[in-house]
């Protein structure tokens, strides 16, 4: 199999297994609990960009991107430090937000913390580089599998 071919088929894996932990999460807030939840995409983002700024190191002097620290670890490292951030702002907002509030109020305060997240992201261009996002993220184990087009 080719190279271009790999790289398609591994990036359709990624994007499934994506999709298949949001569809799960939904369907436990939702379909399980009765939450109408919001905010879902706010603590995927939150993990997703945690991984982000965990892997592509701190930003050079006159790169295109801002983000605040920056590491370089290894793979497995930053998703499970994604994962914790999502559960841990999860855990925070479920404490202060959620706490004997009925099914319409809530689905109002997670509304209201996907607003919030969405302005702070937007305009604070040295915490996430604004609304251009992160680019240039390496790949987890792109190295193990040769999924690279360039060589």
């Amino acid at each position: 199999m080719s190279t271009a071919w790999q790289f398609y088929v591994s990036t359709l894996l990624i994007y499934l297994g994506v999709d298949i932990m949001a569809v799960w999460g939904l369907n436990l807030q939702f379909g399980v609990a009765g939450i109408s939840n919001f905010a879902f995409i706010v603590f995927q983002a939150a993990g997703a960009y945690t991984a982000a700024v965990l892997t592509l190191g701190q930003p050079g002097p006159g790169s295109f991107q801002q983000y605040l620290g920056g590491a370089h670890l290894p793979f497995p490292l930053p998703i499970i430090a994604a994962g914790l951030v999502g559960a841990a702002l999860s855990v925070l907002i479920g404490l202060v937000g959620m706490r004997r509030l009925r099914t319409d109020y809530q689905a109002m305060v997670m509304l209201v913390v996907s607003l919030t997240a969405t302005y702070i992201a937007s305009n604070a261009t040295g915490l996430v580089n604004g609304p251009a996002g992160l680019s240039l993220v390496p790949k987890p184990l792109e190295a193990s599998f040769s999924l690279s087009l360039l060589r």
